[in-house]
């Protein structure tokens, strides 16, 4: 937004804008101010730029340039060429006053002398008196013993600041920015007959420049019976002496600095106090030059920890460049199995195929069989599973089986089938065409079904030769949308892992130099928990990011364990602690054998088991005054056990805990989960050879149990 001051009847206005708000402003505006301000509306707004007016305003004079578009709220749309921008003024009146000398009053026969020059030239045919003293170079107002005025020119306007209708009402009012108690007594003075009544300068603002302005009124009884018919009137010239009074502002500034340079020679003596003054003045800027030091180390202080925090945003990034590897190579292997399931499929497609043209030939050999033959011919293909469709070399259909018919529900027309990238294929593309043409193909198409839902199919073409030499094509088309459909979701969760995590690697930098900037703030605590709470928010949503990346990863089998020779009781002691930090509310009790317990497993991934129970153990199970953990050693395995005592599962939600994104959670929305956890575990501890299971009674608690295979102490090999 760009702010201005604008003098409607003097300045060139901003190009190029969008809306202009002139409500309730050109009623108070003489005619001719009223086209200019319209005129420089039309120049300063662009192409179908928008002019709001008042409910009493119109674009009358400039109606060419405008079209209304709201009646209601007075809204016009600049139209037409482009107009020129208007004259630099509006233009003055032909009355002409010899200049006087700076410090000459005000005469009465000089505005005499103006008026009989009015009235010559309105007697010779020229404009109206009032039309000519409109635009008189001097400011004229006249007004009556109310002071109410009767008659007010451009000049008085611009000098007194009066910017509305200005007849009829209160003068001394209006003048709001000039000094009012000479220029009432002025004009006082005037009606009492003592006239002229002298010459007063009045200081006006100046708001254009920032400088003050000055006025020389004259005031003059008049009868004025030729203007408005009022007797006893007084007219009031005025015109701008901020000139004499800037002059006289000087001189009185050199008599200042003589008096000064006078007072300087006397003052000597009293340069050695002044001396004084400027050592202690130095002092206090050499003290404030040093606390700026001060001040300057403690921002090297913040900047040398922005750094250190930057450094860490480094080592952030390179941690995701290496996740971002492993997914790379994920993605690799995912497209490689992809690629050996395809030729695994191709491969069954051609012997599908050679199936249905040793089908075809036999049709097309016993064709005058009897019709328990065709019949049985019919079951034949009825049996087959994927939809077979035989046509010409017109791409008629010529034999279809049940499956086609159930697939497509008709045999002589298709859908309309897309490519993977979702472009839709051409009739000439069409499958049922391509085998007409005799062409061998192979390719994945998708289409709408009737219910308006996407299906995903792999069409396999063929041409096959009866042994009337007769050309036939024959179409072999699978339903491949489940398996689409999973390999959408799973890329889904790996990309949307991977580009989740950038974002949350940014903002937990940032949040962690935000704890540090608010320390020194003496608001900093209550700022410092809001960000605590940020903090928090950000590390729940990474568990869910890495519980994905952990699927896609399980998914894919690239889940990598870095095994050692481990001691389960003081990696579970870890555990344990780490949970009553999350929740200090709850009580979790631990109970371990005095020997020691040796598995060979990642100690990173166990603790990850042990944590998603622990915790699931505090969501689910609220009511549960305590947790209990008990690890113990058998003859091949090493057994964990976390039980709670709370609500307990349900005997059919059971089956289906271990699964991919279920979770108990459907059953209570003030919960939140993404129902992976469990999931993770149990491919976590199936990778190290162990097996979790769960037992439950409903309202008497869960106890979750992990084996891990034992492993013998180090040395003991």
């Amino acid at each position: 937004v760009v702010f201005g001051q604008h003098d409607l009847a003097q300045r060139a206005p901003f190009p190029r804008i969008d809306l202009t708000l002139c409500r309730n402003v050109l009623i108070y505006f003489t005619p001719e101010l009223q086209r200019r301000a319209l005129h420089l509306f039309a120049f300063a707004l662009r192409d179908r730029g928008c002019l709001v007016l008042g409910k009493a305003e119109t674009v009358g004079p400039l109606s060419d340039s405008f079209a209304l578009t709201d009646p209601v709220l007075k809204i016009y749309e600049r139209i037409g060429d482009r107009v020129l921008i208007p004259p630099a003024r509006i233009s003055s009146s032909p009355l002409t006053v010899s200049r006087r000398e700076h410090n000459a009053p005000i005469s009465l026969d000089v505005v005499r002398s103006a008026q009989q020059e009015t009235i010559s030239r309105t007697r010779s045919g020229g404009e109206a008196p009032e039309g000519l003293l409109v635009r008189f170079p001097m400011g004229v107002v006249v007004v009556d013993r109310r002071y109410d005025i009767q008659f007010i020119n451009t000049a008085a306007r611009r000098l007194f600041g009066i910017h509305t209708t200005a007849v009829g009402q209160d003068f001394i009012h209006l003048v709001q920015n000039a000094s009012l108690l000479p220029l009432r007594t002025a004009i006082d003075l005037a009606f009492r007959g003592e006239s002229p009544s002298g010459i007063y300068p009045v200081a006006t603002a100046e708001t254009v420049m920032g400088e003050a302005r000055h006025l020389e009124v004259t005031c003059y009884p008049e009868r004025l019976e030729g203007l408005d018919g009022h007797p006893d009137a007084v007219m009031i010239v005025v015109v701008d002496a901020s000139e004499r009074v800037q002059e006289r502002t000087s001189l009185e500034q050199t008599v200042r600095r003589a008096q000064a340079d006078a007072e300087e020679m006397r003052s000597r003596i009293d340069r050695l106090t002044v001396t004084n003054a400027h050592l202690l003045s130095s002092n206090e800027q050499l003290a404030n030059a040093n606390a700026e030091l001060l001040s300057g180390n403690e921002e090297l202080l913040v900047a040398n920890e922005e750094i250190q925090a930057a450094t860490e945003e480094v080592e952030t990034l390179n941690e995701e460049l290496q996740a971002t590897n492993e997914e790379l190579e994920t993605l690799n292997e995912e497209l490689q199995a992809t690629v050996e399931e395809l030729n695994t499929t191709n491969d069954d497609l051609q012997a599908r195929s050679l199936e249905m043209q040793e089908l075809a030939v036999t049709l097309e050999a016993q064709r005058q069989v009897s019709e328990a033959e065709r019949t049985r011919l019919s079951v034949v293909l009825g049996s087959i599973e994927d939809a077979v469709l035989v046509v010409d070399r017109l791409g008629q259909t010529v034999l279809a089986n049940e499956a086609y018919e159930r697939m497509f529900g008709s045999t002589e027309s298709d859908p309309r089938f897309e490519k993977e990238q979702g472009h839709p294929l051409s009739p000439e593309a069409a499958p049922r065409q391509r085998a007409g043409r005799g062409e061998t193909f192979s390719e994945e198409l998708s289409y709408l079904g009737s219910d308006g839902t996407r299906h995903w199919i792999e069409a396999n073409g063929t041409p096959i030769r009866s042994e009337g030499g007769e050309e036939r094509g024959v179409v072999v088309i699978r339903d491949i949308t489940d398996r689409s459909l999973r390999r959408l979701q799973d890329q889904f969760l790996a990309v949307a892992s991977h580009e989740l995590r950038t974002p949350l690697t940014a903002l937990q930098g940032a949040l962690q130099l935000l704890e540090r900037q608010l320390r020194p703030l003496p608001d900093g605590e209550r700022l410092r928990r809001h960000a605590g709470q940020a903090m928090r928010q950000v590390h729940r949503l990474t568990t869910h990011i890495n519980e994905l990346m952990d699927v896609a990863r399980l998914q894919s089998g690239q889940l990598t364990l870095k095994r050692e020779r481990l001691d389960l009781a003081p990696l579970i002691e870890r555990a344990v602690e780490t949970a009553r930090l999350i929740d200090p509310t709850k009580t979790v009790n631990l109970t371990a054998p005095a020997e020691q317990v040796w598995t060979e497993a990642d100690p990173g991934r166990v603790e990850q088991v042990l944590l998603n129970l622990i915790g699931n153990a505090f969501v689910h199970a609220p009511s549960s005054e305590r947790i209990d953990i008990r690890l113990t050693a058998g003859e091949e395995d090493a057994e964990i056990q976390v039980q709670d005592y709370g609500e307990g599962i349900q005997p059919q939600q059971k089956e289906s805990i271990f699964s991919r994104f279920s979770s108990l959670d459907r059953l209570d929305r003030g919960r939140s989960g993404l129902g992976l956890g469990l999931f993770i575990a149990r491919e976590i501890v199936t990778a190290h050879g162990g097996t979790i299971d769960v037992a439950s009674t409903p309202g008497e608690g869960t106890t979750f149990t992990v084996c891990l295979p034992l492993a013998p102490a180090p040395g003991a090999d």
